[in-house]
């Protein structure tokens, strides 16, 4: 006798349904492995090394030096067993220095990080931590830094000095380095070439150098500040402070080279400051080249002459600068597109019209002055910080024009006597001839300005005072450029009187400026000076 069971209709739908599922669970089985795999396969995280030391030793004590974290970098395997050693790197790892002198000690010439320099063979970004102070220092032992070919390195905020080799003084590169926001100073190529840097050799070693400053650095052959001296090698020197090195002081022999932004001056010796051989394939603009070597490289926007700068000096920052002086012809004559957002030591580059060329961003902090030579007929001059534009449309020449701002605040304005609450800025402005003009001139403020103000309503207006005249407003066609918060004064025909073309116009309120000129006469000065006022006031009552 048979028996047949039959199975509830819910048990078979359900068989089913899991007959149906298998082979997508098979397959979401299939993928996952594959990407467990994957991810296997994927190179190591970045580890990020902390040193806690400025020795220069190896030692399993419970410390982290620089030397041993290069060496934990480079082979991926930490520096001792000990709390405290250097973790293992990982991948592309980062090195954070503390504040401090980093001073070379351990004598010798090998290629494992041993002893003399930092030998560098794996991907790395060593940087000061936090902006604190770092002196990378070689004690005349060796130079600071080998870099091996097909190794990317980025060596940042820090100060590399006294380094001494046969070539390459602070730096010899073989593979591709950036060194951002650094100074080198004081290096030595005894014999050969580099003082500061030497890129060459390899498998087309690249060296990208950016917001930097290279002082003092002297080579027995060529190059004393930088060499770079291969036919498949690319040197960037890019919004830099190349000044008073040795003769020849940036050397380009059959690289490919990019400088812009730049400042190449006041070489010893011969006092060249710039050199092209065999070949190299230069481009050169927006630069300072003060001894006018290097021509056959010069695209655009390219001066000669003395650039005006300071003595190397702690202006700010993890590292040293050079300064512009307040009549340094590289104050806003830098290309803006491709200006870095800050300058070496951390300070914003758009706090004025333009970017200025080299390491050094003139801050109002820094000089309330600027001086420039001479106004070029319909080409607007720019002042730095002092957020004034002058433009020579015809009329007399200037001359030599001395500019300086200053901000006060609260004040009221003879508009408001009440007062509601007002910024005030003031120009002072002088040149060699101060009448028979015919000058465009734009006054500016910056949203930093402002934040101090209160009240809803911020207008401006222009004014200017002649005697017994009381406060006449600015013409009627005077432009604003809100957005900018600027205001533009046409047809200037006189700086100490400020006498427009349009004499008495009508009351006009301009939203963004307000401005008041007056016979001032400077202390100590044989002349008299112009006083523009801006302000931001709330309206005034009518």
């Amino acid at each position: 006798m048979f028996y047949a069971h039959h199975a509830p209709h819910h048990h078979i739908q359900a068989r089913r349904f899991v007959h149906a599922l298998l082979p997508f669970v098979i397959l979401a089985t299939a993928l996952l492995f594959f990407g467990w795999a994957t991810h296997t396969a994927q190179a190591a995280p970045t580890a990020e090394l902390t040193v806690n030391s400025t020795a220069d030793l190896i030692a399993d004590d419970g410390q982290c030096t620089l030397r041993e974290a290069i060496t934990a970098a480079n082979t991926d395997t930490a520096s001792g067993a000990m709390v405290g050693e250097c973790d293992a790197g990982s991948g592309d790892d980062i090195i954070n220095l503390p504040a401090g002198e980093y001073k070379l000690l351990l004598f010798g010439d090998e290629d494992n990080n041993v002893t003399g320099d930092f030998d560098i063979s794996s991907n790395m970004h060593i940087r000061s931590q936090n902006g604190d102070k770092v002196v990378l220092h070689g004690n005349f032992v060796d130079r600071l830094f080998e870099i091996s070919a097909n190794t990317v390195v980025t060596i940042e905020a820090v100060t590399i000095q006294y380094g001494q080799a046969t070539t390459g003084g602070g730096i010899r590169n073989l593979g591709n380095l950036t060194l951002r926001d650094s100074a080198v100073l004081s290096n030595t190529a005894t014999s050969g070439v580099g003082g500061g840097l030497v890129t060459g050799g390899g498998a087309g070693p690249i060296a990208t150098i950016i917001n930097s400053t290279f002082v003092n650095n002297m080579a027995g052959g060529v190059g004393d500040a930088i060499y770079a001296g291969n036919s498949s090698g690319t040197l960037h020197l890019l919004q830099s402070t190349v000044s008073g090195n040795g003769d020849r002081a940036v050397s380009l022999n059959a690289a490919t080279v990019t400088i812009e932004n730049s400042i190449l001056a006041n070489s010893t010796g011969a006092g060249r400051d710039c050199q092209i051989s065999n070949g190299a394939s230069v481009s050169i603009s927006n630069t300072v080249v003060e001894s006018a070597n290097c021509q056959a490289g010069y695209v655009a926007n390219v001066q000669t002459g003395d650039p005006a700068l300071g003595a190397l000096d702690n202006n700010g920052g993890p590292t040293p600068t050079v300064a512009l002086l307040s009549n340094s012809p590289a104050i806003d004559a830098g290309n803006s597109a491709t200006c870095e957002a800050t300058d070496q030591r951390g300070e914003l580059r758009s706090n004025d019209h333009n970017c200025d060329i080299g390491a050094f961003e003139l801050q109002f902090e820094d000089s309330p002055t600027v001086i420039v030579d001479a106004l070029v007929l319909n080409e607007p001059q720019s002042f730095g910080p002092t957020l004034i534009t002058l433009t020579l449309k015809g009329g007399t020449d200037p001359g030599t024009i001395t500019i300086t701002r200053k901000l006060q605040h609260p004040i009221h304005h003879p508009s408001d006597p009440v007062g509601n609450g007002e910024m005030k800025l003031s120009w002072f402005i002088s040149a060699d001839v101060e009448a028979g003009l015919n000058i465009e001139a734009t006054f500016c403020y910056t949203n930093a300005n402002l934040a101090t103000l209160k009240g809803r309503e911020r207008d401006l207006k222009i004014w200017w005072k002649e005697a017994g005249d009381g406060f006449i407003p600015a013409s009627p066609q005077d432009p604003v450029d809100r957005a900018a918060n600027c205001i533009t004064a046409t047809e200037v025909q006189h700086f100490s009187q400020w006498t427009l073309a349009a004499q008495r116009p009508s009351l006009v309120e301009m939203s963004g400026i307000s401005a008041e000129t007056n016979q001032v006469p400077l202390l100590l000065a044989a002349f008299t000076t112009l006083l523009v006022t801006t302000g931001v006031a709330r309206r005034r009552q009518q």
